[in-house]
């Protein structure tokens, strides 16, 4: 994301010349705006999350204080627009990985020379005063931040002490968000991919994951999950579908829209618009498929909201007293279940993944910790390097047997 296609003047205006501004008077300034006062984490993942995936490596900043200054003011907002304890904050597995790549990257720099080295210093400062603001976050010292400038970091920036990861990266252990390797395998942080990601996303289907999970549904007209799993119907034949809809368009539209999270939905859902049978009704089928991915992933926040609030952390751990029966596992079936539809819903050619691009980000940062996302985000290439192509690799390959609609 360019700076010019930042949605605000302000955003535009401010970050890039905010070298010797406090932390605390840009963060209030950009929070005020009417995109991150709607929703934080939305303006944090859509927004500020993009826009440090392509600064990193822009050829088109060159001055080191603009730079410098959009990098490090971008990751506070992070922090400071989604404040929880930093064990559980939805970027921190955002943080790890940009602290592994870059000192991986800083240590590794070969010799330049000639306006190459000035560029390349540049940015080696920049991404130096980078770390410091993502040192001061990772020890739970955010706070400190609030009166310093991009500036007043650089001199610690030069000493170049690493930033310790153990302690963050247990928390992500402890959550959920990472898989712990074996006693006697050491993490490697390093700049490549990792070697123990899977494809496994590929062959998983919707049957397989009932079969191993149980059926399991979230009603997407109510703002939290049911009590106990609804009992699994069957999906409504397609000749059903067509009778309704030339019966009545409008309502059968609607009370599609509506219907649970749940595999018989999903297959009803997925063959009518696989078949075009929707578009003949006037149906714009990647904006109905985006709605109700959309209404899911709402219910899916209020469910985890709903265990967060019950004193489970996302990871499953009982944080107090007063368990509530929402099951951290159950969310894990459906977010499970959703995404296995979103890719089927590209395989069979009724959306392309820009059309769901950013239900996908919003799902590959908010629920790392279910394996089956962190499956896809390997099947995807999605890291937290954020090159802007992504989302091309993988995207062809079909999910396998026995996926969504037949």
């Amino acid at each position: 994301m360019s700076l010019e296609a930042l949605p605000d003047t302000v955003l535009q205006s401010v970050l890039p010349v905010s070298y010797n501004s406090t932390f605390e008077s840009v963060s209030d300034a950009i929070s005020s705006t009417p995109e991150a006062q709607n929703d934080s984490f939305d303006f944090s993942l859509q927004t500020l999350y993009p826009l440090l995936q392509d600064t990193e490596d822009s050829t088109q900043i060159t001055e080191r204080k603009n730079l410098t200054s959009i990098v490090t003011h971008a990751e506070f907002l992070l922090w400071r627009l989604n404040e929880v304890d930093i064990s559980l904050h939805p970027f921190l597995s955002h943080w790890v990985d940009t602290v592994a790549r870059l000192q991986g990257r800083l240590a590794s720099a070969s010799v330049h020379t000639g306006a190459d080295k000035e560029a390349h210093f540049a940015w080696a400062m920049a991404m130096k005063t980078r770390l410091e603001v993502i040192r001061a976050l990772l020890e739970g010292q955010g706070d400190s931040l609030h009166s310093e400038t991009p500036q007043s970091l650089l001199e610690r920036a030069m000493k170049g002490k690493p930033v310790k990861l153990e302690q963050a990266t247990e928390w992500l252990y402890e959550t959920g968000v990472w898989d712990r390797p074996p006693p006697t395998t050491t993490m490697p942080f390093t700049d490549e991919p990792s070697s123990s990601s899977s494809s496994t996303a590929t062959t998983l289907s919707y049957a397989a994951v009932a079969l191993r999970n149980g059926t399991a549904s979230i009603n997407t007209s109510t703002p939290s999950l049911p009590a106990a799993a609804a009992a699994a119907a069957a999906p409504t034949p397609l000749s059903t579908l067509r009778a309704a809809l030339a019966a009545d368009a409008p309502a059968t539209l609607d009370h599609l829209a509506h219907l649970p999270l749940a595999l018989p939905s999903l297959e009803t859902i997925t063959q009518l618009l696989a078949s075009g049978a929707a578009r003949a009704h006037g149906v714009d089928e990647p904006r109905f498929a985006r709605d109700y991915v959309q209404r899911c992933l709402r219910q899916l926040e209020g469910a985890t909201a709903a265990l967060a609030a019950a004193g489970v952390d996302e990871g499953g751990e009982e944080r107090g007293a007063g368990r509530d029966p929402v099951d951290r596992a159950e969310v894990a079936r459906l977010v499970a279940l959703l995404v296995l539809f979103m890719r089927s819903l590209m395989d069979k050619g009724v959306v392309d993944f820009h059309a769901l691009e950013w239900e996908w980000r919003e799902v590959f940062v908010r629920y790392v910790w279910v394996p089956e996302v962190r499956d896809i985000r390997a099947v995807f290439g999605f890291d937290e390097a954020g090159a802007s192509g992504w989302w091309t690799a993988g995207v062809g390959g079909g999910i396998g047997e026995g996926d969504v609609g037949g």
